[in-house]
């Protein structure tokens, strides 16, 4: 189950609660000018703003000298402005600062850590923060590995949508992983990432439907599903069709 947790985006404005110097105007220009790739005008710019408390430029300035990008990358700097607006709540500064953590990236890897930030970015209702915190329970990653914790994360995203949590409290409740196993409530969250569009998810919800696992047997129902996963390229699903015929 183990996969990469992927970064936000450089330079993206993110829809936040009010917060006091949140962002300014000359900092969305500086924005501008960074996906522009204007980096030599953005910085002058993101640097005053940064230094005069916008949190928005202080996380801005922490991505690009994290990543090296429009500037050589600079740890140091990284973390000092990306901790500047994690301390003030800015959530996609929390989020970055737990994914640092997590892949090692200008820190020693610390999974402790990474969850801290995570649950922070999470109570802020950062989606992927809590998938995240889900992940890192499931596999132990740097700590004790507990079902039980994994599958509340992972239907807090789900139940807001997230595709990947849903599909993986589908396979908590499938396998009976850490909790009693339960087909129906498998099915029910596989349905959701299913229509969520999630492959994997879709070659789940057909076999239980080819096998009346948690669902009643309904093969033309099965065969629907499948076909949906292999025309997503799912291989197993194309041999169970070939088998259907």
């Amino acid at each position: 189950m183990k996969k990469t947790m992927l970064l936000l985006l450089v330079c993206t404005l993110t829809a936040v609660g009010c917060a006091q110097d949140l962002t300014s105007t000359e900092t969305i220009k500086a924005l501008e000018l960074c996906n522009k790739k204007q980096y030599e005008k953005a910085l002058p710019v993101l640097e005053k703003e940064a230094n005069r408390g916008v949190i928005q430029a202080q996380y801005a300035l922490g991505r690009l000298y994290l990543q090296g990008t429009g500037v050589s990358q600079n740890c140091v700097k990284a973390l000092d402005y990306l901790l500047k607006a994690g301390n003030q709540n800015f959530s996609d500064a929390q989020y970055t600062l737990g994914t640092i953590y997590a892949e090692g990236m200008c820190v020693d890897q610390d999974y402790v850590k990474a969850i801290d930030w995570y649950s922070k970015a999470a109570k802020q209702n950062n989606v992927q923060a809590e998938f995240n915190i889900g992940y890192t329970y499931a596999n132990g990653l740097g700590v004790k590995q507990n079902y039980n914790l994994a599958l509340q994360h992972y239907l807090n995203a789900g139940e807001v949508g997230h595709a990947e949590a849903q599909f993986y409290a589908g396979v908590l409740y499938a396998n009976g992983w850490g909790i009693k196993q339960n087909y129906k409530k498998a099915v029910e969250w596989f349905l959701r990432a299913a229509f969520n569009d999630h492959k994997e998810a879709q070659f789940n919800v057909g076999i239980m439907f080819k096998d009346g696992l948690g669902i009643k047997k309904n093969l033309e129902r099965a065969k629907y599903w499948l076909q949906k996963a292999a025309d997503k390229g799912v291989v197993q699903a194309k041999e169970v069709l070939q088998e259907l015929k």
